[in-house]
């Protein structure tokens, strides 16, 4: 049975912290080591330099410049950056995908974070010492610290994952959805990298004489190295031609190489370079809508409201910081190589906020049409009171139609009326029998003389004795009082 994270004592805690921190960054120590020695058997140099390669390439790989000879290297490969952050990341995972407590959650935040801290502080010592030996020199401290923490960082942010950082939001009282969109966010941007990256790659084949020309200076195992030292600039050229797509542009030798300006100075034999457009294009600028279509998408998808695009502009521009911050530097006496940091994250995001506020807004205009007025509705409801209306006035005429047809029966059954008003008006028991006799025989003369008439003018002819039999039954079925009139109706046709 594990102890519940309130069990464990304090040496168990800080020995699954270091577990948490040690393996990854070990693992990138172990590597450091074997390439320092492979380095300096390729290169033949003294053994006593190996604590010194070692340390160049621990900082190296958390984005610390190297100096050596006089020379600054600042533009230094990102592969390297980033497969130790995604070992960081694989490991944070792990350790954070069971329960785990705020307290322990600080603790692993903090461990992963001082552990690579101080591996730096011990390299940049390490630096310092051997540059009284040989022709080095350490960084700064505080730039060492600062980009070992903000590549770590980085890692334990993603590592997280959006789970925790559901329940964090949840725990400080924030809305889950910012989480969701900055997370969307995320992948927005690694699509706009692989979008630069792609971009690279077609302008390398297109500039295909200029890239057999870089390789000319080289031998096959010079080649074969160059290749490998490309592979491990591959993320540098992509945030360069995200950049780049965003309308900024790429400062090479205190020269501007943008989509709407071209003017590449000598560039060293590097078969990235060789990407670089040597002449200006009018059609170059439209290759910004490419990016734009990127973020049209994702406004569509995931854009919900206003607090929303907040959120993901402030994201994106914060990613775009970070890359172009690293993806570039001084590279020696071609001085500063790489993406204007300020301009190409502006840029980034004064495109995304437009794009999005474009998309809201066509997004509230739509529903506002989509919502009925008042007016719509009274007329609306004037049609339909205009239908009702005809429905009845039809209704009425067919009834109107059913009374017209129908006198015909009256007329010729008028002998029912009678016998309703004998039904409706019976005989005083204290008349005698016979004078309602001859009141019942002086009806009838008069009615079947009207009935002669109306036949007469109808051409119609005399109803029989069965007719009139079903004519009363009918009268009898309407008035309900047939039972009543049964024993009168022999006493009526016999009169």
């Amino acid at each position: 049975m594990v102890p519940n994270s309130g069990e464990k004592t304090f040496k168990q805690r800080f020995r699954n912290y270091l577990t948490v921190a040690i393996v990854p960054n070990g693992i990138a120590v172990a590597i450091a080591i074997m390439l320092a020695l492979l380095i300096l058997v390729l290169s033949s140099t003294t053994l006593a330099a190996l604590p010194a390669t070692i340390a160049e390439i621990w900082l190296v790989a958390n984005m610390v410049p190297a100096h050596a000879d006089g020379i600054t290297i600042g533009v230094l490969p990102m592969l390297p950056a980033i497969l130790l952050g995604a070992g960081v990341s694989l490991k944070i995972r792990k350790a954070v995908g069971r329960h785990i407590t705020l307290r322990d959650l600080g603790g692993v935040i903090l461990s992963c974070l001082g552990v690579p801290v101080l591996l730096s502080i011990t390299a940049w010592a390490m630096l310092l010492d051997a540059s009284q030996v040989f022709d080095l020199s350490a960084p700064n401290v505080f730039l060492a610290i600062l980009n070992t923490l903000l590549v770590h960082a980085s890692a334990i942010a993603i590592g997280m994952g959006q789970k925790l950082w559901r329940s964090l939001a949840k725990h400080w009282g924030i809305s889950a959805d910012f989480v969701l969109i900055v997370r969307a966010t995320w992948t927005l941007f690694l699509q706009l990298l692989a979008l630069g990256a792609v971009l690279a790659c077609v302008s390398l084949l297109w500039h295909h004489q200029a890239l057999l020309q870089s390789l000319q200076p080289y031998n096959s195992q010079g080649i074969v190295a160059l290749v490998g030292v490309c592979l491990l600039y591959v993320p540098n050229v992509a945030i360069a031609a995200t950049s780049m797509l965003f309308g900024a542009d790429i400062q090479i030798q205190g020269l501007s190489i943008s989509l709407f300006d071209a003017q590449p100075p000598v560039l060293p034999p590097v078969p990235w370079f060789a990407a670089l457009p040597v002449e200006h294009h009018a059609w170059a600028p439209l290759l910004m809508l490419l990016p734009a279509a990127l973020m049209l998408r994702f406004a569509i998808n995931h854009l919900a409201s206003w607090k929303h695009l907040a959120a993901s502009v402030a994201a994106l521009g914060l990613m775009t910081l970070l890359a172009t911050q690293f993806a570039g530097g001084v590279l020696g006496y071609f001085d500063t190589v790489g993406p204007t940091i300020w301009l190409s994250t502006l840029l980034a995001m004064v495109w995304f906020f437009a794009i999005g506020a474009g998309v809201l807004g066509v997004a509230a205009l739509l529903a506002r049409k989509a919502v009925v007025e008042p007016e719509v509705v009274e007329g609306k409801d004037e049609i339909g009171q205009e239908e009702e209306s005809e429905q009845t006035e039809a209704s009425e005429e067919i009834l109107e139609g059913e009374v017209i047809e129908e006198p015909e029966h009256e007329e010729a059954g008028h002998q029912d009326v009678d016998g309703e008003a004998v039904v409706e008006e019976p005989a005083d028991p204290e008349v005698e029998a016979p004078e309602a006799e001859d009141d019942v025989a002086e009806d009838p003369v008069t009615q079947e003389d009207v009935e002669e008439d109306v036949v007469a003018e109808k051409d119609q002819p005399d109803f029989g004795a069965e007719a009139e039999e079903a004519l009363e039954r009918e009268a009898e079925h309407e008035t309900g009082e047939g039972e009543s009139n049964t024993p009168d109706q022999p006493e009526h046709r016999d009169s």
